[in-house]
C-alpha cells in the first residue's frame, strides 16, 4: 500500500504492507552515502539484516542513539553533529532513521537543518514511532521539554510490520495510539476498537494492519490534536 500524506503544504509518501527489503530493491540509492540513525536495541536486532540489503560497495555509516524515546535531545544532537563534522559535504546522503519516536524526530530535524545534501527516509519500528513520523513539527528537547522545532516531513516513511514487536507491552503502547484516534476523531472507530480488541488475548492475536489507513487519515486531518491528547494531564500529574 502506498499513500501520499499531506500536511501544511508538506508531503511524504507512506509505504506499508510491503517489506523494507522489497522497497530497497526497487530504489535507486547506490550513488548515495547511506547514513543510518537507530537505537541501540534495534541496532543489535537488525543491523546485520539491514546491511545485507545494500550493495557491498555502498558507503554506510551508523549513529547509535540510546533506547530512550526522548533521544531527540540537545545532547544527542550535539554528539551527532560532531560525528558528521568530518563527512564529505560534496556527497549526496540518504538519512535513514530506524527505530523509536525519538529517532524519527532526530533524523527529520537533521535532514531539515544540516548543510549536507540529503534525502530522508524513516523506518519506524512501532505504531507509536509511525504516528510520530506523521507529525510535521519535529522537536529537539532539553530535559524532556522542546527547545528547538522545525516543520518537515520525510521523503518516505516505510512501515514494515515484519520488523516490529507485535505482542506484550509494546503492542499495548501501540494500541493507545488507536485509542487516541478514536477519542479525538471518531466514536465509531473507538467502539470498533473495544469490540475487536476486548481483552489481552485478542489484542495480542490480532494485527493492527487493517487499521493503518484510517489512522493515517486521522493524523492527516487532526494529527497535532491526537498527538497532544492527554499531555496536559500528564504534565499536571
Amino acid at each position: 500500500m502506498e499513500l501520499v500524506y499531506k500536511k501544511n503544504q508538506l508531503e511524504t509518501t507512506i509505504i506499508y504492507g510491503e517489506t523494507f527489503a522489497s522497497q530497497i530493491k526497487s530504489a535507486s540509492i547506490k550513488s548515495k552515502h547511506l547514513f543510518l540513525l537507530t537505537n541501540q536495541r534495534y541496532y543489535d536486532l537488525f543491523s546485520e539484516k539491514l546491511i545485507q540489503l545494500f550493495d557491498d560497495k555502498q558507503e554506510i555509516d551508523w549513529y547509535i542513539c540510546k533506547n530512550d524515546a526522548h533521544c531527540n535531545n540537545l545532547k544527542e544532537l550535539e554528539s551527532l553533529l560532531t560525528f558528521l563534522a568530518d563527512f564529505d559535504q560534496q556527497q549526496d546522503f540518504l538519512f535513514l532513521g530506524v527505530g523509536n519516536e525519538g529517532v524519527v524526530q532526530l533524523t527529520n530535524f537533521l535532514h531539515e537543518t544540516s548543510v549536507l545534501t540529503s534525502d530522508c527516509w524513516l523506518l519506524p519500528l512501532s505504531i507509536q514511532s509511525l504516528s510520530k513520523s506523521l507529525i510535521h513539527e519535529v522537536q529537539i528537547e532539553l530535559n524532556n521539554h522542546p527547545v528547538l522545532q522545525s516543520s518537515v516531513l520525510a521523503d518516505k516513511i516505510l512501515y514494515d510490520h515484519t520488523l516490529t514487536t507485535d505482542h506484550g507491552d509494546g503492542k499495548l503502547v501501540d494500541f493507545l495510539v488507536f485509542i487516541r484516534c478514536g477519542l479525538v476523531c471518531s466514536h465509531d472507530f473507538l467502539r470498533m476498537l473495544f469490540k475487536n480488541y476486548s481483552d489481552a488475548t485478542r489484542l495480542n492475536q490480532q494485527s493492527f494492519n487493517g487499521m493503518l489507513d484510517e489512522m493515517i487519515r486521522y493524523y492527516e486531518n487532526d494529527g497535532q490534536m491526537i498527538d497532544q491528547f492527554g499531555r496536559l494531564f500528564e504534565q499536571g500529574f
